[in-house]
């Protein structure tokens, strides 16, 4: 983004088209936790309950909205219609992913059919095999794997320790984190009389654009065909992809989640952390499983599920409020059986 830091207060109201209440002059030159805000810092807050802390705050620069504006005469407000928006937006000024450069680092070893576009760089000790394509502007950074047949898309950052195997397809704009393995065998085997015979994982992983991959993931090749990523998928620490899955575009997996062979996300769908799916298991559009939910049946689209087995949220909370009162049911229910066998005697 085309924003240059320190600026005054005025300026980023007329850059982001919001109304400035208090100093002007004030400047910005870095971004805090709204607790922590002081002189040069820019923070935000959006809710009713954070306004006690924003009377505690001396001279920082605060994005808030118009009904959210608490008196304060040592502070700077910028007010704009969605401020943690704008706050992200101006974050991104201050991102430690490195800066792309034309290079290829002189420990780096580049087999010589492997085709490295204008404006990427591979780090250190990195290794590319044959017939890799890497797009303009990607970064490998050191201590990477990208096996042979591996097409990586423009302007993508693979962070140190990460295993790209062969025949591994990445789309553009994607941001790998270290220690994350993409293209590991499928866990397939056959029963036989000789013990588990592992079946042949011959498939691949195919990637879309704006795919974000958290550190220590992995994401398994297909048997046949492709495991699929879709467009702007959010991935979290910790995540492991079946073989065969196919995850729609802007979905989120939190850490942690586990989705066995062949499960069907559909575009949207949220996994919060811990979620185990069983194989073949479908989640439609919009669904939504909370933390430490599993199923390994199907779910509806746009809805919220929670608890294993998965129900919807409202029949599952329900039922954990029931399962709070079991002990004192089982000693009413002993107590009738007591009188009940008292009567009969």
């Amino acid at each position: 983004m085309d924003l240059q830091l320190p600026m005054t207060a005025a300026a980023l109201a007329e850059r982001f088209n919001g109304r400035l209440v208090g100093d002007g002059l004030r400047e910005v030159s870095g971004v805090s936790a709204l607790e922590d805000a002081g002189p040069g810092d820019l923070a935000f807050y959006q809710q009713k309950r954070f306004s006690e802390k924003v009377r505690d705050l001396r001279h920082a620069v605060l994005l808030t909205t118009e009904e959210l504006v608490v008196p304060n005469d040592a502070l700077t407000f910028v007010l704009v219609q969605n401020p943690q928006r704008i706050f992200t937006e101006v974050a991104e000024t201050f991102n430690w992913y490195p800066d792309g450069c034309e290079n290829v680092d002189p420990t780096a070893k580049v087999d010589p059919t492997a085709q490295i576009a204008a404006g990427a760089s591979v780090g250190a000790f990195s290794y590319i095999g044959e017939r890799v394509s890497i797009g303009a502007g990607t970064r490998i950074l050191p201590h990477c794997y990208v096996g042979a047949d591996v097409s990586i898309g423009e302007n993508c950052i693979i962070f140190p320790r990460v295993v790209l195997n062969p025949r591994v397809t990445i789309g553009n704009r994607v941001r790998i984190f270290s220690g994350t393995v993409i293209g590991s065998d499928g866990f397939g085997f056959l029963p036989t009389e000789k013990g588990l015979q592992a079946v042949p994982q011959i498939g691949t992983v195919e990637i879309a654009d704006e795919v974000r991959i958290g550190a220590n993931c992995t994401i398994d090749r297909a048997t046949l065909g492709a495991t699929r990523i879709g467009y702007g998928t959010k991935i979290d620490n910790l995540v492991h992809v079946g073989h065969n899955c196919q995850i729609g575009s802007h979905c989120i997996l939190c850490a942690g989640t586990g989705l066995a062979g062949s499960v069907v996300l559909e575009d949207q769908v949220v996994l919060g952390g811990q979620v185990g799916l069983g194989d073949h298991v479908r989640v439609g559009k919009g669904a939504q499983i909370g933390s430490q939910g599993g199923t390994t049946t199907n779910l509806k689209a746009n809805q919220t599920y929670w608890g294993t087995p998965a129900i919807p949220v409202k029949e599952s909370l329900s039922t954990f409020r029931l399962m709070k009162k079991l002990p004192e049911i089982w000693r009413r229910l002993a107590r009738l059986e007591s009188r009940l066998g008292e009567e009969t005697s």
